[in-house]
């Protein structure tokens, strides 16, 4: 009977001399890669293992030969890379992806092989640790959507999102709230006490900002459906607020005095005692279909009217009509 190919040469291993020299090569060569390497059965058992891959399970690498890397895994990464290598097996076609696993980002590799044309009896994986790039992607994706000196959401995150906030309240049938936000005398504080002052009070505005629309212990200030509040700043002393699941005007108007009320109370910043007010303007999203770029229009042309009336105050959208002058 013909003895078994080797599967890491292709090759009989009683019929070439030079089978074993080139076994010790490759032997060699994969110990050398510095990345965790296996070569599994269609029974995800291993039949071949690394250095490197053994050190990552936290094993020998001969205790591992015959074993199944995936018990080394939660339940729900087990199903995760059994879908993909059978996927990759019946394909024959290699696959990439990014797991979470082991405290780590890995960026898992897999590649079907197969013998002289044979269906595929095997899978390699290649994995290697992508933790510090996952992490300054996570950095760059941060600075990209969020203002530098608050580190609220930016402009660009709001144009990206808001229309996605709006579709997924109209999809599930529950309102939601915009509230342009801008502060009042914001020049005066620049001129008196310089600018760098004026920074630190925008970023104590922001944190009052926050709290007021994340208080645990009032459930109005929380999306009914388990979305959350946000806060974003869209420039200078400008914010706009996405308040999920509030509708009644009465809501949106404790919201609105809640904001005014924490903005009111004096700040202390650099040495000095602030007191600035702030005016809001509030839109909704109602039945009637209205895109991102309107609700906000709409929510600062209101805010500008309460400015008009008197600051420290909030208006609504729909007053916006009644105030505007009537032709002789």
């Amino acid at each position: 009977m013909r003895p078994e190919p080797d599967i890491r040469t292709g090759t009989d291993k009683a019929d070439c001399p030079a089978a074993a020299g080139r076994a010790r090569v490759l032997e060699a060569a994969l110990q050398a890669i510095g990345d965790p390497f296996l070569l599994l059965n269609r029974s995800f058992h291993i039949e071949e293992i690394n250095g490197a891959m053994a050190a990552l399970l936290g094993r020998e690498r001969k205790q591992l030969f015959g074993h199944n890397p995936l018990a080394f895994l939660r339940a729900d990464k087990r199903r995760l890379l059994k879908k993909q290598a059978a996927e990759a097996l019946l394909s024959r076609k290699g696959t990439r992806f990014d797991l979470a696993m082991l405290g780590h980002w890995y960026e898992i590799s897999l590649s079907p092989v197969a013998c002289d044309g044979a269906q595929a009896a095997y899978i390699a994986v290649f994995v290697r640790d992508i933790t510090d790039r996952r992490a300054m992607e996570e950095v760059m994706r941060f600075q990209a959507y969020h203002d530098p000196m608050t580190k609220l959401p930016n402009r660009r995150w709001l144009d990206e999102h808001l229309t996605e906030l709006i579709d997924l309240a109209k999809r599930r049938l529950t309102p939601m709230t915009v509230m342009f936000f801008d502060l009042d005398g914001m020049k005066r504080v620049n001129d008196t006490y310089g600018h760098g002052t004026g920074d630190e009070l925008l970023k104590e505005v922001s944190r009052r900002l926050e709290g007021a629309v994340r208080a645990s212990d009032l459930l109005l200030y929380r999306g009914g459906d388990g979305a959350e509040n946000i806060v974003s700043r869209i420039g200078g002393d400008e914010f706009v607020l996405v308040l999920p699941s509030l509708s009644k005007r009465k809501d949106a108007e404790q919201v609105a005095e809640r904001l005014l009320s924490t903005i009111g109370e004096p700040f202390f910043i650099d040495g000095h005692l602030i007191c600035v007010s702030a005016s809001i303007g509030i839109a909704y999203v109602e039945e009637s279909a209205i895109a991102a770029e309107e609700l906000i229009y709409q929510a600062d042309q209101a805010m500008y009217l309460a400015k008009y009336c008197g600051r420290g105050r909030w208006c609504f959208s729909d007053e916006l009509e009644a105030a505007r002058p009537t032709r002789a």
